[in-house]
Formats: structure tokens, sequence, C-alpha cells
């Protein structure tokens, strides 16, 4: 696998919960990381922490990274790489992969360890 790049989002990012089919706010999309998911249990929105939201429940103080570059969707072993190092860290990982990037949240806590194992795997940060 060659040299992955990876970039850490400004701000820190909160994991809000809503009940089921919630009306999402205008105010969300001011985040420049943005991910709504719903099931018929519930809506989950991820955003930046600035954003005034009420929620249901919050988990607040998780950091964005973003894969940089396209990757054949073929390519194996990308993300249990990945979890692996954020796990080694001591961190949660939380994955989230559009249709053109790919995202990971990590606790904003353990972001140095998380950064620093990551530079001894051979990823570098752009």
């Amino acid at each position: 696998m060659s040299q992955l790049k990876l970039t850490i989002l400004a701000n820190d990012y909160t994991i809000h919960q809503f009940s089921e089919k919630s009306i999402i706010s205008k105010n969300m999309y001011n985040s420049h990381f943005l991910s709504i998911s719903f099931t018929e249990k519930e809506t989950t929105v991820i955003c930046e922490s600035n954003i005034e939201i009420n929620s249901k429940k919050k988990d607040d103080e998780w950091t964005c990274i973003k894969l940089v570059g396209e990757f054949n969707l073929e390519i194996k072993g990308v993300w249990a790489k990945i979890t692996s190092i954020v796990a080694d860290a001591g961190s949660p990982v939380l994955a989230i992969t559009t249709y053109d990037t790919d995202y990971f949240l990590v606790k904003t806590k353990y972001l140095i360890d998380v950064q620093s194992l990551f530079e001894k795997r051979n990823f570098r940060f752009v």
C-alpha cells in the first residue's frame, strides 16, 4: 500500500442523536463536514461542535480526519489498517465514507497519540 495522506479538519465535532425522522436544522449545513444518517428509530448528525443544536443526546470532543486523494474501492485492508492504528492509540473510531472521500473521527483527547502512530506507520499528514 503506498503512503496514505491524511488531513486533520479544524474544529471539534459532536455526534448528535435525534428521534426518528427529525427535521434537520439549516444551520447544520454551516459545518465544514456534516454527516446525517437515519434509521426507523433515530437520526444521527455529526457536525462541528460550535453549531448550536438541541438534540436528544450528544457526544462531544471528536476530531475529524480526512483521507486525501482518490482510492480504488477494490483496495483491501485500508480501513482495517486505519481502525487498528486508532485502536492501538486507545481511541474509539467512527468511519464515514462518501462517494468521493473517506473520513474518520477519533476522540480529540487521543489525537496526539493517533497522529504519532499514523506517522510511525508511513501515513503523512498534509
